[in-house]
């Protein structure tokens, strides 16, 4: 809907002329300055004291227009005092506007003269040029009733002053410079989008003098810069800013383009999305310098969005998006083609994209036929089928006239007519309207109108989220006549009557429309049962990079509730809450209104050897609230369970467990409104488990939020739970339970299977691979023997005398309070720390897969790449990296130098060792080639030793590494390190291709960052997977994926977790620790005795050019009959002249 021009006559008006306004109604003269001195004066004039039109009014007297003529004579004349001659015409004026029928646009030929003078070209009548000028600057300056005429006057004549700012009289130019300013103070916001902004950048486009190009640049900088009001209009038309500065940030000029790009990021900053602000500074670099474009593509993929993206969003980023769907590498359009596809899902009112369609449409066409890649080229044509899809919206709307907002052209002649309805009644009245001076005015007032008319219409046609949304749809009308009643009262005599007729054509029409729409918000809105403080209440929309995850979504949040957010993997539970964190969720109270605290995983401490309590006391929000009171933050930390002694320790000497404690803490020191926990029970025992059970129902005035896995968990501490239903948020009253009986499908977050009405995830481990001398699957293949640890300049044992044994049978669930040195223990196993006292045994080609507590650390260092390019990274060189960091790596590498300086004497020959250089199967074993100091690495030179024989010369950590690298190469060969199967590899895993080839891992979810974790530990196909918490950050149907592929695994399992459903599920076999021993529960290997390893080797693989080789596998042994059989069948062969290859028979 919008404001159609009204077709109004005199017989029309006149009785509703007649009519008193209400007082407190949008349309009365209350709160309106500008009419104030001249209400009195018309009620005296009208009969019996209302607001009809007199019968007659005095003729204004123009006595004094000699003087104003020997003014403006002075003024333009050579050496003037142009300044005190201005102030004195500005005091002639400002004293007659309390005449009543004075009009300052046609009193004593003023204004006509000023523009005669302005016109006049010529260095002679530059002095005339620079007065008119200051008289002009001087009227929109003083206090009176003409000033907001006068500025209205300047609006509308812009374009004559950006071309006096490249006058060729110096003086000329310094006043226009001097005028532009004050009209940008005193200028109405409203005229900007219709009237000022074009005319600027009309003289940028246009003008060829680069001074009025810099000067409209500087003048459009200083609006961007200005009052809320002025920058909101900004806002509003960077639609039309963008695309033109865009070019002139290029201008050959220097000054021009400084003065463009300073203007660019001015009004970049006003772009009015709060989650696209910290985006902006790139996105100008990006327009200044264009090689930039991958990068930006990149950031603006990770960007969350919470907002609902408009036309100024999408004004920033389009240009950014064209560009790159037209110069960008095929994976940057593919980037492209995504991000616009999902962004135009944001977009809820179809016109606020219509100008982008143009722009982007052709690209995506283009894409979609020329890309040579299959898959990109369904990408783009899919983004172009949202983009169609907009357009046809956009084509249903515009059939329909009143959905289309007028334009200031269109509404002046309604603005002239609702003058002329009441004028047209007095002759002498209606031919001020002719006046050209006049029209002037006019074109500013229907532009201002058009501004205000417009946001009235947007403002009713969106429901609003709270009942203010329509109380402030029925303020429009107010400010309707707070925008433009001030100019006509300029000039419009016997004003009070004429601006009641205005508003009767204009802004009662808002006003009964907003009326309309508050009592429909009143009806439609639902009052939510729940009692207690109302803490947040609000609409907003939320996505992660390519990805939609909430849109127009609505939740509601009361003290004392504890609230557990429930949905699929992936659909933006941690997001939202680190959003709402982050003060980015629209329409949420800010930190000055409600605290909220967001619990970490973990924390990450910069100065991890300080003491725990120093820890806390560093903290700014706990500082905040507590000062530098210690009692209390030694009283919180005690709470959960420090000890003095622990509150003392380094945080570094924390294990996973203790430093979740360590967050809760600090939280309760914050006393947050609302607490956000994210997976909250991660790295807890049963014990602390309960404590936070206990703790989270026992804060009445606070309220929680929390994301878990464990349904009990939340069967005891939710007081409701919110729902993912359709990028929708559903409020639910009740816990877990409660949830299940209104919504069947949610009980798939009671079983550890994977959901049968969501998307089944599955999950596999590749074959592990044959082990030379394993035949039975309980076979010790990894060994500890009387292992003892203690860290660093500590005397406290963490493992003590530890033993035990792994084979590819186990199933083992190492378990045990926190700080019990389980990770400890699974860190000595896998190399990753090298025990005091003990000793560690390997099959020698066993391969390790290992997923660490803080699994991300991982890939911490390579955010910004993609999963496949991590793991091609990784294995790039035939070894994992990773494992090159293994304390067992770098021992072998510091023993080899050290061995290397050895005199050994070989046949009689004193020799030192080069180096080994690779490694065979003998008849009694391993042997290796050792290449010697002084001669050549060829065959007749180096020497094969036994395995035997070089552990005694010393160098058996070497020798573990030569097995090791001997290993992974094994695990390797078979698999081409090509993205195909490394996205194969990690859809085995549960990622999609679209996170695994296309997304940096910056943007991943934590689930998500997790199966890129498990699936680069498994490329090298592992004979042992070793996994230390891996329940965390993975919802239950990834749980339930992940034990299938346990249980299906062919190599062994060794896990830790405080997930004990999980652990019951899958393990046989218990490892418990407590205080450095372990016990050893379980582990029936018995059954498994007689059962045969048969794994299978690969019989095909895929070559990097995405070719299917047929492998063949190791030569069978034939029994003496089969070899028997063979050899006849060669000698029929023979015989009967046939030729045989070496591979035949």
């Amino acid at each position: 809907m919008s404001v159609k021009p009204l077709d109004l006559d005199q017989a029309t008006l006149a009785p509703e002329l007649m009519k008193p306004v209400q007082e407190n109604s949008p349309l009365s003269d209350n709160n309106t300055a500008s009419g104030d001195e001249t209400s009195s004066a018309a009620s005296s004039s009208a009969p019996g004291g209302s607001s009809s039109l007199p019968s007659s009014f005095p003729e204004f007297d123009e006595s004094r227009k000699g003087d104003i003529e020997k003014l403006l004579a002075d003024v333009k004349a050579k050496g003037s005092d142009k300044l005190s001659i201005s102030a004195q015409i500005a005091q002639v004026v400002s004293s007659s506007c309390s005449v009543e029928t004075f009009n300052p646009l046609t009193a004593w030929g003023l204004v006509a003269a000023l523009q005669k003078l302005l016109q006049d070209s010529g260095k002679a009548a530059g002095d005339g040029r620079e007065g008119a000028l200051k008289v002009l600057d001087e009227l929109c300056k003083q206090d009176a009733r003409s000033t907001p005429t006068f500025v209205a006057f300047c609006a509308a004549n812009m374009p004559l002053f950006f071309d006096l700012l490249s006058d060729k009289v110096r003086p000329v130019q310094l006043a226009a410079e001097a005028l532009l300013k004050t009209v940008s103070k005193t200028l109405n916001a409203n005229a900007l989008p219709h009237l000022v902004i074009p005319n600027i950048l009309a003289a940028c486009h246009s003008s060829k003098n680069w001074q009025t190009k810099q000067g409209a640049l500087t003048f459009l900088s200083s609006l961007a810069t200005g009052t809320a009001e002025v920058a909101a209009q900004v806002t509003v038309s960077l639609p039309i800013i963008v695309p033109i500065l865009s070019e002139i940030v290029h201008d050959v000029k220097p000054q021009v383009a400084e003065a463009a790009k300073t203007c660019l990021s001015d009004c970049l900053s006003v772009v009015g999305n709060k989650d696209i602000t910290p985006f902006v500074p790139a996105l100008a670099s990006c327009i200044v310098n264009p090689q930039e474009t991958a990068d930006c593509i990149h950031k603006l993929g990770a960007t969350t969005f919470v907002a609902e993206v408009r036309a100024p969003t999408l004004s920033v980023t389009v240009p950014l998006l064209k560009r790159a769907l037209r110069e960008g590498t095929t994976a940057i359009r593919r980037k492209a083609a995504v991000i616009i596809d999902n962004m135009s899902k944001l977009v809820e009112e179809p016109l606020e994209a219509a100008p982008f369609l143009p722009e982007l449409m052709p690209e995506l066409a283009k894409a979609s036929d020329a890309i040579a890649d299959p898959e990109v080229r369904q990408v783009c044509s899919r983004a172009d089928a949202g983009m169609k899809k907009i357009q046809h919206a956009i084509e249903q709307l515009g059939a329909a006239a009143e959905t289309r907002p007028l334009s200031a052209e269109e509404l002046e002649p309604t603005v002239r007519e609702a003058l002329h309805a009441v004028l047209n009644l007095y002759p002498k009245l209606a031919a001020t309207l002719d006046a050209p001076e006049v029209a002037y005015a006019l074109k500013f007032a229907a532009a201002v109108s058009a501004n205000v008319t417009q946001t009235a219409v947007e403002r009713l046609n969106r429901p609003p989220a709270e009942e203010e949304g329509a109380a402030k749809a029925v303020s429009t009308a107010h400010a309707l006549k707070l925008g433009v009643t001030p100019v006509l009262a300029g000039f419009l005599p016997f004003y009070p009557a004429v601006r009641k007729s205005y508003h009767l054509s204009l802004a009662s029409l808002c006003e009964k429309l907003a009326t309309t729409r508050a009592t429909l918000g009143q009806k439609e809105s639902e009052v939510d049962p729940d009692e207690g403080e109302e803490l947040a209440n609000c609409q907003f929309t939320l996505a992660y990079g390519a990805k939609i995850l909430l849109n127009m979504a609505h939740m509601r949040l009361t003290r004392g509730q504890r609230y557990g957010l429930c949905g699929p993997n992936g659909c933006g539970k941690s997001t939202l809450m680190r959003a709402i964190a982050n003060g980015q969720v629209e329409g949420f109270p800010d930190a000055s209104q409600v605290r909220t605290c967001f619990v970490e995983h973990d924390i990450q401490g910069d100065d991890t050897e300080i003491g725990v309590a120093e820890y806390v006391l560093k903290n700014e929000a706990v500082r905040a609230v507590n000062g530098d009171n210690r009692e209390a933050v030694e009283q919180a930390l005690s709470d959960v369970g420090f000890t003095k002694e622990m509150q003392a320790a380094p945080i570094s000497s924390l294990s996973g467990g203790w430093k979740m404690k360590l967050a809760l803490a600090r939280a309760m020191l914050i006393k947050a409104d609302i607490l956000l926990l994210d997976e909250p029970t991660n790295h807890l025992d049963v014990k602390n488990v309960a404590w936070l059970e206990n703790w989270l129902c026992s804060q009445k005035n606070v309220t929680a939020m929390m994301v878990s896995h464990d349904s009990g968990f939340l069967d005891k501490v939710c007081t409701h739970i919110i729902h993912y239903e359709s990028r929708k948020l559903k409020t639910y009253k009740g816990n877990l339970a409660a949830l299940v009986k209104a919504v069947p499908e949610a009980k798939s977050y009671y079983e550890l299977t994977a959901s049968a009405t969501a998307f089944v995830q599955k999950f596999g481990f590749p074959e592990p691979g044959i082990l030379d001398g394993v035949k039975t699957k309980d076979k010790a293949i990894l060994k500890m023997h009387g292992v003892s640890f203690t860290y660093p300049n500590t005397t406290k044992q963490i493992l003590n005398g530890v033993s035990l044994f792994v084979s590819l049978a186990s199933r083992v669930a190492v378990v045990g309070p926190n700080g019990a040195g389980k990770s400890t223990l699974i860190k000595c196993l896998t190399g990753e720390m090298e025990p005091t006292s003990g000793n560690v045994w390997k099959h020698p080609n066993l391969r390790i897969a290992y997923v660490a507590q803080h699994a991300f650390h991982h890939i911490e260092n390579h955010l910004d790449w993609t999963p496949a390019e991590y793991i091609m990274w990784r294995y790039a060189t035939g070894e994992d990296r990773e494992a090159l960091r293994k304390v067992d790596r770098q021992a072998a590498e510091k023993e080899a130098e050290e061995l290397a300086a050895k005199v050994h004497v070989i046949d009689g020959q004193k020799l030192k060792v080069e180096r080994i250089m690779g490694r065979r199967k003998g008849k009694k074993g391993y042997e290796y080639e050792i290449h010697w100091q002084g001669k050549a690495p060829t065959p007749d030179e180096t020497t094969w030793l036994d395995r035997d024989t070089l552990e005694k010369m010393g160098f058996g950590k070497v020798l573990i590494e030569i097995d090791q690298k001997e290993a992974a190469a094994a695990g390797l060969w078979l698999k081409p390190l090509t993205s195909a199967n490394v996205a194969k590899h990690l859809a085995d895993v549960g990622l999609e291709n679209e996170f695994a080839l296309h997304s940096q891992m910056r943007g991943l979810s934590g689930g998500q960052k997790v199966k890129v974790v498990l699936g680069a530990a498994t490329w090298q196909n592992p004979h042992i997977v070793v996994m230390d918490e891996p329940t965390n950050y993975l919802d239950r149907d990834s749980l339930a994926a992940l034990a299938e592929a346990i249980k299906e695994f062919q190599g062994g399992v060794v896990l830790i977790s405080h997930h004990q459903e999980f652990l019951d599920a899958l393990c046989s076999e218990t490892w418990k620790m407590d205080s450095g021993k372990l016990e050893v529960v379980g582990g029936d290997q018995n059954k498994y005795a007689k059962e045969k390893v048969e794994l299978k080797a690969q019989d095909e693989m895929v070559d990097g050019a995405g070719n299917t080789i047929k492998v063949k596998g190791p030569e069978k042994k034939l029994s003496r009959k089969e070899e028997k059989q063979k050899q006849r069948m060669k000698k029929l062969a023979k015989k009967n002249g046939e030729s045989l290859d070496d591979d035949d028979y």
